[in-house]
């Protein structure tokens, strides 16, 4: 059966609304078979301001843990990493149009994601699998690091971010 898309515009949220967005809902424990939220939907939104709520959102994450349940966490986070949401992180950081110095900022706050969060948070998978979903135009050849350029210089990013967050102790 499909589902109806929904139409969210966020271009006049709040940081509040986009947190409530993408981790406030529904969800259950079982996840196989599912026909997730963030596969219907056609989100209208600023790309500048995304990104800076989810600079927001890496940097200061410890709230989520008062606010929503491990497994709302765990789908908000699998809805971020993909490339599925309109306004997922994965988009935010292709969009071109986007100077790469806020990508960059978006990049590197998730070190602070991961110290501040993940490294103390059990999380099932969403974890597991972030830089594999945002790094995945590497492995297959989308991006190319030999052509230099914005691929080259994003991978780096990624690099050094990925270098911080393997220096954290990890209680997980």
């Amino acid at each position: 059966m499909d589902e109806a898309i929904t139409h969210v515009d966020l271009r006049n949220s709040s940081f509040d609304d986009f947190v409530n967005f993408l981790f406030d809902r529904d969800v259950s424990s079982e996840s196989e078979g599912r026909d997730y939220w963030y596969w219907h939907m056609a989100v209208e939104f600023d790309a500048k301001k995304i990104g800076e709520y989810y600079v927001q959102l890496f940097r200061q994450p410890d709230f989520l843990l008062k606010r929503f349940t491990t497994v709302q966490l765990e789908e908000g986070f699998w809805a971020i990493q993909g490339p599925n949401l309109d306004c997922s992180v994965f988009r935010i950081i292709a969009d071109r149009d986007l100077p790469l110095p806020a990508r960059e900022e978006c990049i590197l706050s998730m070190a602070d994601l991961f110290s501040r969060l993940f490294a103390t948070q059990p999380f099932d998978s969403s974890v597991q699998m972030w830089w594999d979903s945002l790094c995945y135009d590497w492995h297959c050849g989308n991006r190319k690091r030999e052509r230099g350029g914005e691929d080259l210089e994003l991978q780096d990013i990624f690099f050094q971010t990925l270098a911080k967050v393997l220096a954290i102790d990890s209680t997980n």
